[in-house]
């Protein structure tokens, strides 16, 4: 598929209100050829997640995430796998796409209360979810008009953007929790010289996320922080109505 650019309303709706403003914007697709893929390489990164409350950083759980890259040319496929502890919940997810373009194949996840198998074929999901407590499984069957990302890969695909300050995207992901199709909005902001906690220098890119809902209302803000040489995510953090979510990767 290709890219399209679009002169449209990039939409933002804070605290009720809203304003637009009118933006070149980029509409990603899966196989498109904005995402720089041959930017990603094989890596293992391990976070804490830590809750921001009145100023006070709380650890609320970690990620161990680990991602892999397999084939040659057009036939190569990237491995995400996540082992997930938030609070009193416990994931593990693997994903595997198509490298160029971040095209989907599945995504199965296995949960505290549920187990989710997905596969994607173009402009299809299927799969079925099992909840841990219950002997029925729910099917799915979900079409769209276009095809969409794994919701699973948002942070492989802040990890490919072209780097580039200024830049205004949109791009159609899916979400079961969220009842299928999710647009998200999202803006290169630029970048800064940054020494690391270990004390290395970095160029640091910070980019942003904007997940809406189906009135285009901005439900979650995640911003990134990531590493111009490896494209390494250095910080992630969550903002949405219940508070601030940080995503910080540990020292080794």
């Amino acid at each position: 598929m290709k890219i399209f650019w679009a002169l449209g309303f990039f939409v933002m709706l804070t605290s009720g209100n809203s304003y637009s403003q009118v933006r070149d914007t980029i509409l990603l697709v899966p196989e498109g050829k904005f995402l720089q893929t041959d930017h990603l390489t094989d890596y293992n990164g391990k976070y804490d997640f830590i809750r921001i409350k009145d100023g006070t950083e709380t650890i609320i759980g970690g990620l161990e995430d680990n991602f892999f890259i397999s084939g040659k040319g057009k036939e190569k496929q990237g491995l995400r796998i996540c082992n997930i502890i938030f609070g009193t919940n416990s994931i593990l997810d693997s994903g595997l796409c198509n490298l160029s373009g971040l095209k989907p194949i599945y995504h199965k996840s296995i949960q505290t209360t549920k187990t989710l198998n997905l596969n994607f074929s173009d402009k299809k999901i299927s799969g079925e979810i099992q909840l841990k407590d219950s002997s029925k499984k729910e099917i799915i069957n979900f079409a769209t008009s276009v095809s969409l990302f794994d919701s699973y890969y948002e942070d492989i695909i802040a990890k490919s953007l072209k780097l580039r300050k200024g830049i205004f995207f949109k791009f159609p992901e899916y979400i079961y929790e969220r009842g299928g199709i999710v647009w998200s909005l999202g803006e290169i902001l630029g970048n800064e010289n940054k020494f690391t906690e270990s004390g290395f220098k970095v160029v640091e890119w910070t980019i942003k996320f904007y997940e809406t809902n189906n009135k285009s209302e901005i439900v979650r803000t995640t911003i990134y922080k990531i590493n111009e040489k490896n494209r390494e995510i250095l910080l992630r953090e969550y903002i949405t109505s219940n508070g601030r979510v940080l995503m910080r990767k540990k020292l080794i």
